[in-house]
């Protein structure tokens, strides 16, 4: 309880810190030092009071305190166990972290829509969401300003998505400071996007902070985070959202915005996006030919997600190749391993199960356990001619391999 504590308030610290970067940067930009120069880009002409401002901190004081515990509660407690957070950024491949953090997004897009839609009941609008639309004309600060019950509600969102997705630490800071970044634009009180973005395929896919500031100033319509995909499907879209967003436009850049940029940003993404995926692709793995003997019993050395072990594989009577832990080669994570096993009554880890030789030095139709997140997911062995097995585990459409090498012939 007492590393809960210690790691929850480190949380708080980090979270606290990043709001006020977040949104006291714009914040002094758009309504301190800079407010003349960007007057053009005010969504609604009249100003905020000091006292408004003060009340967006208040409530998002509380707001970060929630977020701190949920997000403890998730990392540092065993709940973790039953996600699919993994440690070993070497489990998937390294594609599938910035592709987990797109689907992070749609997802909770879609979450936050419905939960939005239902907040403004009027029942749930009284209790959950009415601290949130004090903020008529929001600033960045307003980012976080949420009542008690809606500040949990927000947070759940956690919950899903490392239930629903793996997810490696480095994809939610990711998601993270992707999410509370274009929330304090929602926020800003002022357009910030660039004349070519009206006539580029990003317009209606995206939310502007037009967008979400037609909906702090009608209370309905436009319920979406980011993206316009619910609110259009729906019918809930403001039908004065582009008429509006075009009128600041034209205040901005004249009346003729330009368009030669526009053109250029779906193939400059569409050939970002190959590139990526060619690297990502290159598989540089020793060509599998078969070996004369097809044997792998004895030790291996092995690497997985809590660090390197020797792990002992064998053929059992029903013809069946099993493979236990010998040691943990961390003292620290064999000691775990240990207090485990006397708390258990296990006598033997096993990390491969009933794999089935298939020909061509191929074994089939077996089970990896993965320790540290204490679940099984079908596996695959493949011995290579370097004499080196490649263990395969497969969760879902992804996959991910490693390679083993003999620990008894070292």
């Amino acid at each position: 309880m007492t590393e809960f504590i210690q790691k929850a308030s480190l949380l708080l610290l980090t979270s606290s810190f990043r709001y006020l970067l977040f949104a006291g940067i714009p914040f002094l930009i758009f309504y301190v030092f800079f407010s003349k120069r960007f007057q053009k880009n005010k969504i609604q002409a009249k100003a905020e009071r000091a006292k408004s401002f003060l009340n967006e901190i208040k409530h998002s004081s509380v707001t970060l305190l929630i977020t701190a515990f949920i997000v403890g509660l998730v990392l540092f407690t065993p709940f973790r166990n039953f996600t699919q957070i993994y440690a070993d950024i070497t489990m998937f491949p390294v594609w599938w972290i910035p592709l987990s953090v797109v689907l992070s997004l749609v997802i909770h897009d879609t979450y936050f829509y419905w939960m939005h839609r239902a907040m403004h009941t009027k029942f749930l609008y009284r209790y959950v969401h009415r601290v949130h639309h004090q903020s008529v004309n929001p600033s960045p600060f307003a980012a976080y300003s949420f009542d008690v019950l809606e500040a949990v509600l927000e947070n759940a969102i956690l919950f899903v998505l490392v239930l629903v997705i793996p997810l490696h630490p480095i994809a939610l800071i990711i998601f993270g400071l992707l999410s509370f970044a274009i929330n304090v634009y929602g926020h800003l009180g002022y357009e910030i996007v660039p004349s070519w973005f009206r006539h580029s395929f990003l317009y209606s896919i995206l939310n502007t902070s037009v967008y979400h500031n037609l909906h702090h100033k009608e209370y309905h319509g436009s319920y979406g985070l980011y993206f316009r995909f619910w609110d259009r499907l729906m019918g809930t879209e403001n039908p004065r959202y582009e008429k509006t967003f075009d009128e600041i436009q034209n205040r901005r850049f004249g009346a003729k915005q330009a368009t030669s940029k526009a053109k250029y940003v779906l193939p400059v993404l569409l050939i970002t996006a190959s590139m990526a995926c060619l690297s990502f692709s290159s598989n540089h793995s020793p060509s599998l030919q078969p070996t004369p003997n097809a044997n792998i019993a004895g030790q291996w050395m092995a690497k997985g997600e809590i660090g390197d072990g020797i792990i002992e594989i064998y053929q059992d009577a029903n013809q069946k190749w099993q493979g236990k832990l010998v040691r943990a080669l961390n003292p620290e994570h064999q000691s775990k391993i240990e207090t485990a096993q006397a708390e258990k009554g296990v006598s033997e880890v096993w990390l491969l199960r009933d794999f089935e030789y298939v020909g061509g030095d191929s074994w089939k139709n077996g089970k990896l356990f993965l320790i540290n997140r204490q679940m099984e997911v079908d596996g695959k062995l493949k011995l290579l001619p370097s004499g080196e097995l490649k263990v395969t585990g497969q969760y879902a459409f992804l996959q991910k391999s490693r390679i083993w090498r003999r620990a008894d012939l070292e």
